[in-house]
């Protein structure tokens, strides 16, 4: 019974040396890589193994997935209970789009009877 499946290509790809094996096959163990080298030699030390691909294929080994978006998930809700603007500030900016660019500026203008403030604004 085989413990390992032998890749086999016409061309194998490594990031070592040789860069390149012709003919070559990569040993694959459970999930890692046991051995890269010519098919025929890895066949013969391996007789059991399962073969998979073929002297038309390409193999590059080793390949990693670097690409993710990891980072995302860290800084999922931190900017949670912050805003970029109050509501005040959106209710401005919605009544100023609403009035076509018009807007109503609020304003203490004094103080009435009573010393109460009085107040008052108006439109630019």
């Amino acid at each position: 019974m085989s413990d390992g499946v032998l890749v086999r290509g016409g061309h194998v790809l490594t990031s070592a040396t040789p860069d390149e094996i012709t003919d070559g096959a990569v040993r694959v163990v459970a999930d890692r890589i046991a051995a890269v080298g010519p098919f025929d030699d890895l066949r013969r030390d391996h007789p059991d193994d399962d073969v998979t691909g073929g002297p038309h294929d390409l193999v590059t080994p080793g390949f990693v997935n670097t690409h993710g978006h990891f980072s995302e998930t860290l800084i999922t809700g931190i900017g949670q209970g912050f805003m970029l603007a109050s509501p005040l500030q959106l209710a401005h900016a919605t009544a100023t789009i609403a009035n076509r660019g018009g807007r109503f500026v609020p304003h203490v203008v004094g103080r009435g009877r009573g010393g109460m403030g009085h107040g008052g604004g108006h439109w630019r």
